[in-house]
């Protein structure tokens, strides 16, 4: 279970007037409020952290990813869309064009890509990415604007590592044994 663990059942023993032996070479304490606090405090923050995370999320991908289903099950993992390979294809197609200097056909082209499969995070963003850069090179600045903020909320969403990381340092902080610094 871990220490994490340990003291947790430490303290929900001790709230419930449980048996306080030192099993697993735990202290036979008594939770303190102060620690009762620190544990709802984190638990509240790591939660708060997950709203963020998935407001994120849904402002920032793209319109139809969610497939008429309700915001919590569009959060789920999905499977790969049955047109992931045909967005493959016309994204390279709009790279190649943004190469070669046809940078309206690479627009053109990396919507349909987002239009294609919605859902796939990494074709999506990459796609974003390159009309960004396409939209910048035709001086269309209000548009690369808007899909760059769109691209920073998604690749903020629930995709983004950071977002363990700090649930994480927000839990071990609540949860780790008092004693400990």
């Amino acid at each position: 279970v871990g220490r994490a663990g340990e003291f947790f059942f430490r303290a929900l023993r001790d709230r419930a007037g449980g048996p306080r032996a030192g099993a697993g070479g735990l202290r036979a304490t008594k939770t303190t409020r102060r620690e009762a606090a620190t544990v709802a405090i984190a638990l509240a923050e790591a939660a708060l952290d997950l709203v963020v995370a998935s407001c994120c999320e849904v402002a920032g991908r793209p319109k139809g990813s969610d497939g008429g289903k309700n915001v919590v099950a569009s959060l789920l993992p999905q499977p790969v869309s049955e047109n992931a390979d045909s967005a493959r294809i016309v994204l390279q197609e709009g790279e190649d064009a943004l190469s070669v200097g046809d940078y309206r056909k690479a627009v053109v082209c990396f919507t349909k890509v987002l239009e294609l499969a919605p859902s796939e995070y990494k074709l999506c963003q990459r796609a974003l990415l390159k009309r960004t850069e396409a939209n910048r090179l035709l001086g269309n600045d209000k548009a690369a604007g808007e899909d760059f903020r769109q691209q920073w909320l998604w690749g903020r969403g629930l995709r983004w590592p950071g977002h363990y990381a700090i649930i994480y340092i927000l839990l071990r902080r609540g949860l780790v044994q008092g004693g400990e610094k």
